[in-house]
């Protein structure tokens, strides 16, 4: 089993995972999310087990020790991302996908690195109220689909890596 300490920041880590995959990927990507986590779970208690092999003993309470707890999330952290890599690349369904609203238009609309000046040009041209489009970067920012980089310095950090991948294939 875990510590209490050790579901706390299990519940946490998947808690943002899920939200931060549910506006990118959209809830047909829970499933993958939840599967993920039953996995972490199960690999922790797999390199618990291996453990009993270096003490000789075997406890009526198996505690998952903080290294292979620490081991299991960043194992699934790379799963999380190679899940979805594969999910985006799935056909889309033959109903055709709903179309994207206001936020997820702006969200698209920002550039890999911007401040608030270029996205409040850019709200202006979507016509979005100013404090609507700072609304949507806090709520970007929380979810973790951009990043503050300093004082009025964004960065969206899945646009960087598909740049960064085009380059390298270029």
């Amino acid at each position: 089993c875990y510590t209490a300490g050790q579901e706390e920041k299990f519940n946490d880590f998947f808690r943002f995972i899920q939200e931060t995959y549910l506006s990118s990927q959209g809830l047909d990507y829970m499933a993958t999310i939840r599967r993920l986590g039953l996995v972490c779970f199960r690999i922790s208690m797999i390199f618990s087990a291996l453990r009993i092999m270096e003490s000789g003993e075997l406890p009526a309470r198996l505690v998952c020790e903080e290294r292979d707890f620490q081991t299991s999330i960043e194992m699934i952290k790379i799963l999380v991302q190679h899940s979805s890599k594969v999910f985006s690349e799935l056909p889309q369904d033959s109903q055709g996908s709903k179309p994207k609203n206001q936020k997820e238009k702006f969200l698209d609309a920002l550039p890999v690195k911007f401040n608030r000046q270029d996205f409040l040009k850019i709200a202006t041209i979507m016509d979005i109220k100013e404090k609507t489009a700072e609304g949507y970067i806090t709520g970007f920012f929380k979810t973790g689909q951009i990043h503050r980089e300093k004082q009025d310095h964004y960065l969206k950090p899945e646009a960087q890596k598909a740049q960064d991948s085009k380059e390298v294939k270029d």
